[in-house]
C-alpha cells in the first residue's frame, strides 16, 4: 500500500481527509512498525505533543530567523525506545543541529538507536550516551557501523526505576552542537523527559525532585553562562506541578502547563501531565 499521502489517499484503512491526519497516520505506522518497543512506552500523540511544547518556540522565534548561525540542542535523558527522539527528528528536523540522549537501561539505549536507524534518521551529529547504573557507559553514534552495548548487571535490575529517575539525568556534559563552543552564545537547548508515571511504575515526588536536581547539575555543566534551556516534562496525572516546581531551581513556565484526559470525556480522569520549565 503507498502510504505516501495525496489528497485522497488511502492511508491505514480509512481514507485520510486532512493534511494534519495524513502526518499522523504516517508517524503512527512508523511508531507502530519499529523493531524495538518497551513495555509502558509513550503514546505517541503524548510525545508530540511534548516534542512541541520543547521546541516550538525557538523554532519560531525571530531570533532563528534573524541569525542563521544560532543552533538548538535536542536532550532527551530517559530516551526509553525513542519515540521522542523520532518525533523530534520526524516533525522538527529543520530546527535541530544536535541531539543527545540518555537512558539508564543500556538495552533501551541500543533499542533506541535501532529504532532510528529503521526510520532512516542516520544523521550526522546525532549522539547518544549513557551512563549505565552498574558503571558501565554507552556511546553510539548515528552513521556509525555498529556500537557498544553495556551489560546491566542482574543484581541491580530491582534497582532500575530508582536509578532511572534519580540518577539518569547526571552525567558528563553533554556535547554542543558541530561548529558551536559551550560560551559561544550561538547555541541552546531545548529537551524532553518523560519519567515514570504509569499505574504500575510511578516515581515519588522526592524522586522526581532528585531528577530535577540531577538534571540541572548536567545541563550547567553543558551550558555557558549565556544559553538557554528550555524542557517539557511528563509528569503523573496527581503530581502538583506548581508545588514541584516551587521547591526546585527550575521557573515553571506561566501558561505553559497541559493535562492530557484519557479520552474525550474528561470524566474518566487525567492520563499525565505536560509541563514546561526553564533553568533558573
Amino acid at each position: 500500500m503507498d502510504a505516501r499521502g495525496g489528497e485522497n489517499s488511502f492511508l491505514l484503512g480509512r481514507w485520510s481527509l486532512s493534511t494534519a491526519a495524513q502526518r499522523y497516520a504516517l508517524a503512527l505506522a512508523s511508531h507502530q512498525a519499529r523493531p524495538f518497543h518497551i513495555t509502558g512506552g509513550l503514546d505517541l500523540r503524548i510525545a508530540q505533543a511534548a516534542v512541541a511544547l520543547a521546541i516550538a518556540p525557538f523554532a519560531q522565534s525571530p531570533e532563528s530567523t534573524s541569525n542563521p548561525r544560532m543552533k538548538n540542542m535536542f536532550f532527551d535523558p530517559c530516551c526509553g525506545s525513542g519515540t521522542m527522539l523520532l518525533t523530534a527528528l520526524q516533525t522538527w528536523s529543520h530546527a535541530l543541529h544536535g541531539i543527545a540522549a540518555r537512558d539508564i537501561n543500556p538495552a533501551h539505549l541500543c533499542g533506541a538507536l535501532q529504532n532510528l536507524k529503521f526510520a532512516g534518521l542516520e544523521a550526522e551529529g546525532l549522539t547518544l550516551n549513557l551512563d549505565g547504573c552498574n558503571g558501565e557507559k554507552t556511546l553510539a553514534t548515528i552513521g556509525m557501523t555498529g556500537f557498544t552495548e553495556a551489560t546491566l548487571a542482574e543484581s541491580q535490575s530491582p534497582l532500575l526505576l530508582h536509578a532511572a529517575v534519580t540518577d539518569a539525568a547526571a552525567g558528563e556534559p553533554l556535547p554542543q552542537p558541530p561548529g558551536t563552543h559551550r560560551e559561544s552564545g550561538l547555541w541552546r537547548l531545548v529537551g524532553v523527559a518523560n519519567l515514570a508515571w504509569g499505574q504500575k511504575q510511578a516515581a515519588t515526588p522526592d524522586q522526581v525532585r532528585a531528577f530535577l536536581s540531577g538534571l540541572r547539575q548536567t545541563l550547567r555543566a553543558s551550558l555557558g553562562s549565556s544559553q538557554s534551556c528550555r524542557f517539557c516534562f511528563v509528569l503523573g496525572p496527581d503530581v502538583d506541578v506548581t508545588e514541584l516546581f516551587a521547591t526546585t531551581q527550575w521557573t515553571l513556565m506561566e501558561g505553559q502547563q497541559v493535562e492530557v484526559f484519557r479520552s474525550n470525556n474528561r470524566d474518566l480522569g487525567v492520563l499525565c501531565k505536560l509541563a514546561v520549565a526553564t533553568l533558573l
